[in-house]
């Protein structure tokens, strides 16, 4: 677990959500080990909270990220829901990122966030045409 810990914050085994984790279900422990179940509920504990970006991180450092070939693990979390009728069509969808922005990105080693995508939370948007119900 210590081994973990300092390969996953780089050398810096006693900080974060990680090792207050690990800490808390090895306290009164005589093993200091983890189960792979204990292992796998500190992740799912940490994607519960929203750090999907810590996750991807760890599995990097670990070697365990299944990379793309420009070197990163590219997801799609968000998605807009909607049931096509006669009343509601899609006109239009958008994506934050396209191919090209995505393959400009790679290129550069400029993963996000970075300075001109502050943030890896991306917006997703659509248009929608309502047709009149009285046709």
């Amino acid at each position: 677990a210590r081994s973990w810990l300092a390969t996953v914050n780089r050398g810096v085994g006693h900080r974060g959500s990680l090792f207050r984790a690990h800490e808390a279900l090895i306290r009164d422990r005589e093993k200091r080990e983890l189960t792979l179940e204990e292992f796998k509920s500190i992740y799912d504990q940490e994607l519960v909270e929203g750090r999907l970006w810590a996750v991807r991180h760890d599995m990097q450092e670990l070697g365990l990220d299944g990379r793309e070939p420009c070197g990163v693990h590219a997801e799609i979390l968000d998605y807009i829901y909607y049931t096509a009728n006669e009343q509601l069509e899609l006109v239009r969808s958008f994506s934050a990122v396209d191919e090209q922005s995505f393959a400009e990105i790679c290129k550069h080693n400029a993963f996000l966030p970075n300075a001109s995508m502050p943030s890896d939370h991306l917006p997703i948007a659509a248009i929608f045409r309502l047709q009149d119900r009285a046709k």
